[in-house]
């Protein structure tokens, strides 16, 4: 990937990770016209960076190779910083992204409005929100194997008749967790009568 191709690709890079905050006091229209011109004004500043870097001694392809080594040394050497969660937890996530996008018939599917009460929704729904973050930054598939790979195999387990939402078909009730025995001081005698 060179000239033109490379500062695209850089640009929609950059542009994801330094995603602009944009002021609450913003009316939603304003709101979505700095959003939609973000990545044009990322991509201006990485081609003025990449032509003040590079010049005949130094190809483009060798100016985004040092640009890249030198980011990744500062985030390794925790100069550098994670790039921004576009929500700031996995609560405010599915609140105003998944439960707008992902709508079911309840009469097949089971879902309790105090889905916070239930550790393993909250165990699944935190690691929904976690790999939706880091997926998001893939502008190719990302969204496609985040959909296929996390979203419905977990969601199909969450809201299943018989998922963590299962005692909750007439109002929110904890359903009773499986128990254990406590391990025998001595197990050498369980587990070699297991292997027999």
């Amino acid at each position: 990937m060179t000239g033109p191709d490379a500062i695209t690709g850089l640009a929609s890079l950059a542009s994801a990770m330094l995603s602009p905050t944009v002021p609450d006091n913003l009316d939603e229209e304003t709101a979505q016209a700095v959003r939609r011109a973000w990545p044009h004004a990322v991509e201006q500043i990485v081609a003025k960076q990449l032509a003040d870097r590079t010049g005949p001694e130094q190809p483009l392809g060798q100016a985004l190779a040092a640009a890249a080594e030198q980011a990744l040394d500062a985030y390794l050497s925790g100069q550098g910083s994670a790039p921004a969660l576009e929500f700031p937890s996995s609560a405010a996530w599915l609140e105003q992204y998944l439960l707008p996008h992902y709508v079911r018939r309840s009469g097949t599917h089971r879902w309790c409005p105090q889905w916070w009460a239930h550790p393993e929704a909250v165990a699944r729904i935190e690691a929904l929100w976690r790999a939706w973050e880091g997926l998001r930054w893939d502008g190719s598939t990302g969204m496609a194997v985040w959909w296929s790979d996390y979203c419905d195999p977990h969601m199909n387990v969450l809201l299943s008749l018989e998922g963590p939402f299962h005692a909750c078909a007439r109002g929110h009730t904890m359903p009773e967790p499986f128990t254990t025995v406590p391990i025998p001081e001595d197990p050498a005698p369980a587990a070699q009568d297991a292997g027999r």
